[in-house]
């Protein structure tokens, strides 16, 4: 799984800076030293040196999808040809029962190359799977990060769900909150948390404190601890952070 990538204020690109002001909710609009500027000035606003500060670059969704898609039509290519081969072993053991001792020798060398031959393709089978299961996880990464009225334009038709099960609801109905280990700083979690919040539509403090206690996790998740009531989402936000 490829680790998230950090960029200092100088190094973004147009399209991460606008990611960031999405974020924060930030208006978009002019050129990419506008936002730099703009950006800037909104780190001092909230007592964070511009100079130094790490943002976290999520990954290219739109690539990895692209990946992706390339490796289900490869999948679904094999897999063509590992249907023939099978027409092929079928026909083959059809001809053997009708044939005498001495060809039956040779047919049974070819079929012994043929067995060899669908043992490869099958352990090509299991790579490109294993493939398309890491862009997955991948995907889902980079998804969390993305924002909301954004995720949805992203996929195109036919990748919302596949075979080996759903990449995401349909319609982005309900969004699963992102993990927090301590990974990120929990500024930038406390802005996802509240999105998928009002995404879900939890209104109740509970139902946000419910949220936040499994979303914990590795170190983070020992303050639940020193927390008696974690119903109080106040208490939790208030230690966490």
């Amino acid at each position: 799984m490829a680790s998230p990538l950090m960029k200092q204020l100088d190094q973004l690109l147009i399209k991460e800076l606008k990611q960031e002001f999405r974020y924060r909710g930030l208006k978009l609009g002019g050129s990419k030293e506008t936002l730099t500027a703009r950006l800037r000035q909104a780190l001092i606003e909230e007592e964070e040196d511009p100079d130094s500060y790490q943002f976290e670059v999520g990954p290219d969704i739109t690539e990895l999808l692209s990946k992706m898609q390339e490796k289900m039509e490869l999948l679904g290519k094999m897999q063509e040809k590992m249907d023939t081969l099978d027409i092929v072993i079928r026909t083959m053991q059809d001809k053997i029962d009708t044939l005498d001792s001495g060809i039956r020798t040779e047919l049974v060398s070819v079929n012994q190359k043929i067995t060899t031959m669908e043992v490869t393709m099958n352990q090509r089978v299991d790579v490109v799977e294993k493939d398309i299961e890491e862009l997955k996880v991948q995907v889902r990464e980079g998804l969390s990060k993305a924002p909301v009225s954004n995720t949805g334009s992203m996929l195109p038709e036919g990748l919302v769900k596949m075979n080996t099960g759903s990449m995401l609801p349909e319609g982005l109905v309900k969004m699963k909150p992102p993990v927090f280990d301590g990974s990120v700083s929990w500024s930038i979690y406390r802005r996802q948390f509240e999105a998928a919040t009002k995404v879900n539509k939890w209104g109740s403090e509970e139902e946000k404190a419910t949220a936040l206690v499994l979303a914990l996790r590795g170190k983070a998740s020992e303050v639940l601890q020193s927390i008696p009531n974690q119903q109080d989402y106040a208490a939790l936000v208030h230690e966490a952070g």
